[in-house]
């Protein structure tokens, strides 16, 4: 299996690998495990690496590169995205095609999550007996036509944009964040 490798900074420096390696060990409660040449941790018993390269930048990787598990490769954009949405912890709300907002670490928690059972979804078209009131699973938006297996109901849009299409993260880190506070 190939890994994920996700470019957190363009321009590398010191101080913002040390900023990148501080909030991974305080806001996920990440252990260090060396702390060398790279910056290998563990969240949650998944083992990812911090990497300072001089002309590429900043990234994050699973450790086991190759051999990463889908599980891993699921926290590195994960985790990626928690800190790249989170440097402004206001800006949290992105709009969907469909118009509606959500959170982006809702929806990025709902897309891993759908796409982890890929390969196991059935159409339905729109027809009369097709109504239901389920929502869709990433968006939580209503539907007509949608895809759906033992778990999960997914509108057409999101099946297409966030599951069938590879780069959907990317996609993710270029929709415009909105500041919308909630109480």
């Amino acid at each position: 299996m190939s890994y994920k490798k996700i470019t957190l900074k363009h321009n590398p420096s010191t101080e913002v690998f040390e900023y990148f390696k501080n909030r991974i060990i305080n806001d996920f409660n990440a252990e260090s495990i060396e702390d060398i040449k790279y910056f290998d941790f563990i969240i949650n018993h998944l083992k990812l690496t911090l990497h300072q390269e001089h002309y590429l930048g900043i990234s994050i990787f699973p450790t086991m590169l190759e051999k990463a598990t889908l599980e891993e490769n699921n926290a590195t954009e994960y985790y990626a995205m928690k800190l790249l949405c989170s440097e402004n912890l206001y800006a949290n709300f992105v709009t969907l095609k469909d118009g509606s907002k959500i959170r982006i670490d809702i929806l990025l928690d709902n897309i891993l999550i759908a796409r982890s059972n890929k390969g196991k979804f059935n159409f339905k078209p729109s027809q009369i007996n097709n109504r239901s009131f389920e929502l869709c699973d990433i968006c939580e938006d209503s539907f007509d036509e949608y895809w759906e297996n033992d778990k999960f109901f997914i509108c057409k849009n999101c099946f297409n944009e966030f599951i069938q299409d590879e780069n959907y993260f990317d996609k993710l880190l270029k929709m415009k964040r909105e500041e919308i506070l909630e109480f």
